[in-house]
């Protein structure tokens, strides 16, 4: 053999190498998916119904989920910024919380720089929510009575910096009042402190009404048009108060790195989720805001809301100081 063709055997046998294993032919393994909220929270439960449906669109292969709460959901993309880049491990987060979390502090993790964008596949539409059997009917009896008692009422919340935290002190300060804010980890914690009585009201998620009806309602949603999945639920535009249209993307990320074949066949995995009527009737049951967009659509998005958020993080910033 001549040094020629043996430089170019052994030049093509280190190109081979440097392709990531699995790339070709992914998955062929179970996929760990990393859940940034706590069993129970509107994350959990998003990331739970596309888990289930996770061997009827990649080839036989389950997502097992690891929940990682804490932080705004940056725990578990922080996890998911170690992980090994090969498509075996991802994560789903609130989008919006993760990302302001990374922008009002310095957490060590650059969210648009150290992770890849998978898809979005839902939005939390938060909203303001109160006990049943409790004395407050509307919005504006909320505002009265923390006006009478400044600073006294207690609004629980998913954690300082979580999207329910923005949307709910950026309203709080724009109708000129203010609250003592609670958080907890995840909004199923913070749906039970409020049927327990131990917070006054409650800023989450809508899907966190999803079978508590007879405990807790919504009196307004945060955002700026209506929730698809809780079509009756006014905007607080619509019922005379004031606020900004905060929501967040559900997003699944994957470690900086990981190939765009599996990108590739991820997005395709989870846009033929959508499609299965499984899927639909389970998050249809579990009240949850489902939407489909790709990678380079959700990080173009989430690009977008950063901007148009930029205003009211100063106001968050101030309150983690």
């Amino acid at each position: 053999m001549n040094m020629t063709v043996k430089t170019g055997l052994i030049a093509a046998a280190l190109a081979m190498l440097s392709i990531p294993a699995g790339a070709a032919d992914f998955p062929t393994k179970p996929i760990t998916f990393l859940n940034g909220a706590g069993v129970g929270g509107g994350v959990d439960s998003f990331g739970r119904v596309l888990a289930s449906v996770a061997p009827d669109v990649l080839d036989g292969q389950p997502m097992i989920v690891v929940n990682k709460p804490g932080g705004g959901h940056t725990v578990a993309l922080k996890t998911l910024a170690r992980a090994k880049p090969d498509g075996y491990t991802l994560a789903v987060v609130s989008g919006g919380s993760a990302m302001v979390g990374s922008t009002i502090r310095d957490i060590g993790l650059d969210y648009f720089g150290e992770l890849e964008f998978v898809a979005q596949i839902g939005s939390i539409i938060g909203a303001l929510v109160v006990r049943n059997d409790g004395v407050y009917k509307t919005p504006q009896d909320v505002i009265a009575a923390a006006k009478a008692n400044p600073g006294a009422m207690r609004y629980g919340h998913s954690g300082r910096g979580a999207l329910s935290h923005v949307a709910m002190l950026s309203w709080l300060q724009t109708n000129g009042v203010t609250m003592q804010d609670v958080p907890f980890k995840g909004g199923g914690h913070s749906r039970a402190a409020l049927i327990a009585g131990d917070i006054d009201v409650l800023s989450t998620g809508t899907q966190q009404l999803a079978g508590f009806e007879d405990k807790v309602t919504a009196l307004g949603i945060f955002a700026g048009t209506r929730d698809g999945a809780f079509p009756d639920i006014p905007t607080m535009a619509e019922l005379g108060t004031a606020g900004i249209d905060v929501y967040s993307p559900v997003i699944v990320f994957a470690p900086k790195g990981t190939p765009k074949d599996v990108i590739a066949r991820l997005e395709k995995g989870i846009a033929d989720a959508f499609e299965n009527k499984a899927f639909q009737k389970l998050a249809r049951v579990s009240g949850l805001t489902m939407q489909y967009r790709g990678s380079e659509e959700t990080r173009a998005l989430m690009e977008g809301l950063l901007k148009a958020w930029e205003p009211s993080l100063e106001a968050v910033k101030a309150t983690m100081q």
